[in-house]
């Protein structure tokens, strides 16, 4: 039929088309001017059919009749030209975008105009279109179906020549991606496959990369390397093969997570490529590149240095992994890596600096945060210093951080915490700079400062130890200390061979930390497991704790000192540090084994310690073993004690006869004393026969009250019970005799009282004691039946002035042990803590009242005064001055003020006011002065 047409105007039909069925057929005809018919031809694809619709169009032109033969393929708003093959071994038409239809849309709506997409694998990527094609090819084969290839060239031009540090390098080079292209192919092209379809395609469309096309979504990229230009394909998605029926569709498959790189192995310059890499996440393209840079003996090394652009609209973005630099040149060498961390947006860097003599290790980060920049430097110095034999110097560190803090870690880390390590070097410093580039152990913090500081000795050559002191500054501050050291005996000789198992070693963690404003001391050792005595078997532990709190903390009036830990059946409060007992665990051989373990603590209510030895021998089926221990409860005033001691010694032999069998025979002693007075039990296991012995004076256990004033002299002052001080606005202190005087800021000034009795009333001003349940439970005084009071009052001379002042409570925590309702608090009482107690109160001046109008002014204070003087002088009776020249005595300047002040208050000088003396006066008169 297309032939047929096409001969009535003597037109070639494209073999590509020759033999098609038609559909939708129409004809048009205008005398003298233009005939054509237009239909649409379907061609048969291993995925969706394309419909083409094709014109035949005779026009005439003069005397004489224009021939041609068009195609054209829609997609949406978008209008592709086609150019057909006349290859009659296959059939093939190239379809290109046509001018004025590029624009910004969505990939995936494009092609499902041509293709099938069931299983969801082609991307909703939003491109900038450029150009666009689509060819078909089919073999006239038997069975045959036709293959698409869908393109779509993008905006994407990017370069590396641009960029600084690499750029200036390139010499005019280029490095980059010259052309990006996405393809979609419904099966394989092979290479030959695109060069042959690059033939169809007119010289002013892009050619195909020359490179194997695979079935699905790809992105082909052309790359220049300076002159060199080499295509590179990203698989973005593979097309799933058709679902059979009434089977799900397989998942789609994935693109890689990081793209794909490829070897170069390139020089240019001084500028090395090892790899380039391509990606495409989150509708961005990412060109990446590992390259390095030598300049004489210094090597800069960039890893995944990357330039990217959304596809849609072209806005270069740079990155880079990180960046390591090596130098070396005679005796010193420099080695470093700065790594980013994408998590956080932070680069992290360590370099270690080497002499022939000395070795520098630094760690550091930094990142650019919504609160300003954030970095820190940490260093450690490995260079004998020198010193006295107990300090001699070995080394020095120090740290600053800006907008970040140091996350203290726990007693039982201290000795692999990073800052540590540097310096103690146990750890290779490659895995401590690792550890450090997590962001765990310096993170971010706004608004915060520290200072680091640290020092490793050695003591005579056997201890070597390492103490850091870190401040930490900003809202708050804080003062921490961490601390190793280790002894080994024998000590290592420097040059010679270490001894294979030294006779001990011990190695001490510490940390201290003093934070004022969160109300807290807190002071830590504790032994690692690399501490052991005569063999490695021979373990050491223990740990040493003092923790208290004060004005600031929830806890504020607790306190807590262990040495090993606590009495096993003392419930450690949250707060209270974990502190492993003081002890040994020595294998002695396969067969025996020791173990033995101490404790001391002291609490606000109670003293405690103890201890525990343990040995066991096994050999076969027998078993020995003995066990010997002792745990006591001391309580406070009033003094009582509860100990309870224990023995254990037994044997057992397990044997097969018709079974397995044991037996074991064991005898045991339970010693329980209380006082005072010395009473107690004795509990005795024979193994054949028990029995309990009672000895001592058969006191009872009840605890006894102690009088006030034997509580008063041991946990009272002796003096002062109740204390005064400016605690704002003190200028200084002036001492007049025996007086001490303060001067004060009165806008400022703050006074506050403190007692160590908790009170229950103030007396003198007006104040609600907010919690009053407590006692005296050493004296036996339970809540109702105490009173007391906090007087408070103030005076000049005789008179009062408390309605001049402001009050306000003041509270703090107290022992239960002493102000509870329990003349003996249990061993698992809580809290140890009586929490809310008014302990004082303070004192601040009222304000001054502001006046509603300006004070009265008394217009007599304003009057020429006059003043006789009796006696000043006398002349004669009678005796008067002639002519005399008398005026009032005035002094001009503050005359004038005098006036402006009375004309500023409504007063007219000259007629308010009497402003002169007498005219004249005989020395017989008594003389008068005159002032204002």
């Amino acid at each position: 039929m297309i032939s047929s047409l096409a001969k009535f105007g003597s037109i070639n039909v494209p073999a590509s088309i020759d033999g098609a069925s038609i559909s939708d057929l129409t004809a048009t005809y205008e005398s003298g001017k233009e005939l054509s018919f237009g239909f649409d031809v379907l061609l048969e694809t291993d995925a969706r059919d394309v419909t083409i619709s094709v014109l035949l169009r005779m026009t005439k032109n003069g005397a004489t009749w224009a021939k041609a033969f068009e195609g054209l393929v829609v997609a949406g708003d978008l209008e592709f030209d086609v150019t057909f093959s006349q290859d009659a071994t296959e059939k093939s038409f190239f379809a290109g975008l046509k001018p004025g239809g590029a624009g910004e849309l969505s990939l995936s709506d494009l092609l499902k105009h041509f293709v099938d997409d069931p299983n969801g694998v082609i991307p909703s990527v939003t491109v900038s279109l450029q150009e666009a094609f689509v060819s078909y090819t089919k073999s006239n084969t038997p069975n045959a179906k036709g293959t698409v290839l869908f393109g779509v060239s993008v905006g994407a031009d990017m370069t590396f020549s641009d960029l600084p540090l690499v750029g200036p390098m390139l010499n005019g080079q280029s490095i980059g991606v010259d052309s990006v292209m996405f393809t979609y192919a419904t099966a394989r092209l092979s290479l030959p496959d695109i060069r042959k379809l690059n033939l169809s395609i007119p010289d002013t469309r892009p050619k195909l990369p020359e490179i194997d096309v695979t079935g699905g979504v790809s992105l082909a990229l052309k790359m220049a390397f300076g002159q060199l230009k080499q295509y590179m394909s990203l698989p973005v998605a593979e097309q799933a093969p058709p679902a059979s029926s009434g089977a799900p569709a397989p998942a789609p498959a994935k693109p890689p997570a990081e793209g794909k790189w490829f070897s170069v192995n390139k020089r240019m310059g001084p500028l090395s490529i090892d790899r380039v890499g391509v990606n495409l996440k989150d509708s961005k393209l990412i060109f990446g590149l590992d390259a390095s840079v030598a300049v004489g003996p210094l090597t800069l090394i960039l890893e995944e240095m990357t330039l990217g652009s959304p596809l849609s609209n072209f806005a270069p973005e740079f990155g880079l992994r990180g960046f390591g630099l090596e130098y070396a040149s005679g005796p010193v060498s420099i080695s470093g890596f700065f790594l980013r961390n994408p998590a956080i947006d932070e680069y992290f860097g360590a370099a270690l600096i080497k002499t022939s003599q000395i070795t520098l290790k630094a760690v550091g980060a930094y990142a650019m945060t919504k609160d300003g920049p954030s970095f820190y430097l940490y260093a450690y110095l490995g260079y004998p210093i020198g010193g006295p034999a107990f300090f001699f110097v070995e080394g020095l560190a120090a740290g600053f951080g800006f907008n970040r803090s140091v996350r203290v870690p726990a007693i039982e880390n201290v000795n692999t915490f990073p800052l540590v390590a540097i310096a103690v070097g146990d750890k290779p410093f490659a895995d401590v700079a690792s550890e450090m580039a997590t962001g765990n152990y310096i993170p971010i913090n706004p608004g915060k400062i520290f200072l680091a500081i640290g020092v490793r000795f050695t003591t005579f050559k056997q201890l070597d130890s390492f103490l850091l002191i870190i401040a930490t500054f900003g809202d708050s501050f804080r003062l921490d200390l961490l601390g190793l050291s280790k002894l080994v005996v024998p000590a290592p000789v420097p040059g010679q061979a270490a001894v294979k198992t030294p006779l001990a070693q011990v190695e001490l963690a510490i940390k201290a930390t003093f934070a004022p404003d969160e109300g807290f001391i807190g002071v830590q050792a504790q032994l690692t497991k690399n501490s052991y005595i005569l063999s490695k078997d021979c373990t050491l532990t223990g740990g040493f704790a003092f923790f208290t709190w004060f004005k600031g903390s929830a806890y504020e009036g607790d306190f807590v000192v262990s040495i090993g830990g606590y009495h096993p059946q003392f419930k450690r409060p949250s707060h209270y540090p974990v502190v492993p007992r003081l002890g040994l665990n020595w294998n002695i051989t396969s067969e025996i084994n020791i173990k033995g373990e101490m404790y001391f603590a002291l609490t606000p209510a109670f003293v405690m310690a103890g201890g525990r030895l343990e040995a066991t021998f096994r050999s076969g089926g027998l078993k020995a073993w003995f066990i010997i221990g002792a745990d006591f409860l001391i309580g406070w005033k009033p003094f009582s004690y509860d100990a309870r001691m224990y023995l254990s010694l037994g044997v057992s032999s397990t044997f097969w006869f018709f079974g397995k069998h044991t037996v074991s025979f064991d005898i045991g002693a339970d010693l329980h004393i209380w006082g005072p007075e010395f009473s107690g039990t004795a509990y005795i296991d024979l193994g054949i026969v028990d029995f309990t012995v009672e000895f001592g004076s058969g006191a009872s256990q009840t605890v006894n009250p102690i009088p006030y004033d034997e509580f008063e002299k041991t946990f009272l002052p002796a003096k002062n019970v109740a204390t005064v001080s400016v605690t704002s606005g003190l200028l200084k202190e002036v001492t007049q005799g025996s007086d001490t005087i303060w001067v004060v800021n009165p806008k400022e000034f703050l006074l506050s009282t403190d007692s160590p009795i908790p009170t229950k009333k103030v007396s003198g001003p007006s104040m609600t004691v907010a919690k009053t349940a407590f006692g005296i439970g050493t004296v036996g005084v339970a809540n109702n039946d105490l009173d007391t009071i906090h007087t408070v009052t103030i005076k000049k001379g005789s008179d009062t002035f408390t309605q001049e002042f402001t009050y306000e409570p003041i509270t703090k925590s107290y022992p239960a042990a002493l102000w509870g309702n329990k003349l003996k608090p249990g061993k698992d009482d809580k809290p140890l803590l009586i929490t809310g107690l008014q302990s004082g109160v303070k004192i601040k001046a009222k304000p001054p009242a502001d006046p509603d109008q300006m004070g009265f002014l008394d217009q007599d204070e304003f009057e020429f005064q006059t003043l006789t003087i009796p006696g000043a002088f006398a002349v004669g009776e009678g005796f008067v001055l002639a002519n005399p020249a008398v005026a009032a005595v005035t002094v001009p300047s503050s005359n004038a003020l005098r006036n402006q002040l009375l004309g500023s208050l409504g007063f007219d000088p000259a007629t308010d006011f009497e402003t002169g003396g007498e005219n004249a006066f005989a020395f017989t008169e008594n003389p008068v002065a005159g002032s204002y």
